[in-house]
């Protein structure tokens, strides 16, 4: 009889054990980018233009995150020159294109029409506290660079 009641007392410890790790809360943005291997180079590019706070704030944001995958498909050049010290603002205002504010008012349906526009596709997504982060396969330009590269 005692061995079947520490078999019992046993196995409880393991399944409450298993559940408290089932129960991990999601994070903010922020660090779930961290946590991800893959878009290492985004959170370089959001440190160097100073928005990584702004993707730990409270709110319901979309973030179409380009993956490391998808910033080598940009020449060396290319990104080397945007994570420049002086070229801070147009980094800036490349990633501020890739985050949507307001995911329940409609923000969905802009991030799709931003997808589809640049051919990009959606490789993974991430449920944060703050949003949801849609890990994409190309990185989406704003539409004054789309202009000049179409010309």
């Amino acid at each position: 009889m005692n061995s079947l009641f520490v078999l019992l007392l046993v196995f409880t410890g393991f399944a409450s054990a298993g559940l408290h790790a089932q129960e991990e809360s999601p994070t903010n943005m922020a660090d779930a980018l961290a946590a991800d291997a893959s878009t290492s180079t985004l959170l370089s590019a959001l440190n160097a233009a100073e928005l990584t706070d702004a993707l730990s704030t409270d709110g319901t944001f979309i973030l179409l995150a380009p993956t490391n995958d998808a910033f080598e498909k940009l020449p060396e050049s290319t990104v080397a020159g945007l994570m420049a010290p002086d070229n801070v603002d147009a980094l800036r205002s490349l990633l501020q294109f890739h985050l949507l504010s307001g995911a329940e008012d409609g923000g969905g349906e802009m991030a799709s029409e931003k997808i589809e526009a640049a051919g990009a596709s959606v490789t993974r997504t991430i449920d944060c506290t703050n949003g949801t982060i849609y890990l994409i396969d190309t990185v989406l330009p704003p539409p004054p660079m789309q202009e000049e590269g179409g010309e």
